[in-house]
C-alpha cells in the first residue's frame, strides 16, 4: 500500500502544470537610444511564457525597416 501511495504522489506532481507569474522584458534599441519595457506574464507555464515573449521579439520586426531592433527575454 505505501508503494502505490507513492507512486499516486510522484504521478499527480508529474501530471501537475507548474504555472506561476513570468516577466518579460524587451529592449527596442533605435540608433543609440535604448528603451527598456517589462510586460507581466502572470499564470503561465515556462513554455507558455517563452512562446508568448518571443512573439513580442517577432512581432517587432516590421521596426528593422526604421532602423530599430527588438529583443525580448524571460525573467
Amino acid at each position: 500500500m505505501k508503494k502505490v501511495m507513492i507512486f499516486g504522489a510522484i504521478a499527480l506532481f508529474g501530471l501537475s502544470s507548474c504555472k506561476k507569474d513570468w516577466t518579460c522584458e524587451c529592449t527596442t534599441t533605435v540608433g543609440s537610444v535604448s528603451n527598456k519595457t517589462v510586460m507581466p506574464l502572470t499564470n503561465q507555464t515556462k513554455s507558455s511564457a517563452t512562446t508568448n515573449c518571443d512573439a513580442v521579439s517577432s512581432n517587432s520586426q516590421g521596426l528593422s525597416a526604421l532602423g530599430a531592433s527588438v529583443k525580448c527575454e524571460l525573467q
